[in-house]
């Protein structure tokens, strides 16, 4: 069994032999009963890309076309 230096603290077996996400979250899951104090705030390049995206919603707002769908009837 291979056993990374960043995988100390880390709890179970199979994860570490095959990729099993499952194992890995059943067996280091705790829940987090704190506040959001820890989050940091947009960047200034993150507020600029937030606000580029929303300039091309609102100039694609009206370009955007609704299709139904609606089933081909079957061949007799």
């Amino acid at each position: 069994m291979t056993n990374f230096k960043q995988w100390e603290g880390f709890e179970g077996r199979i994860w570490k032999e095959e990729i099993n996400t499952r194992d890995f979250i059943q067996k280091n899951y705790k829940p987090y009963d704190g506040d959001s104090s820890f989050l940091a705030g947009p960047t200034e390049a993150t507020n600029k890309l937030w606000g580029a995206l929303q300039a091309l919603q609102k100039r694609n707002a009206p370009r955007t076309a609704y299709w139904t769908w609606r089933p081909m009837s079957s061949p007799p």
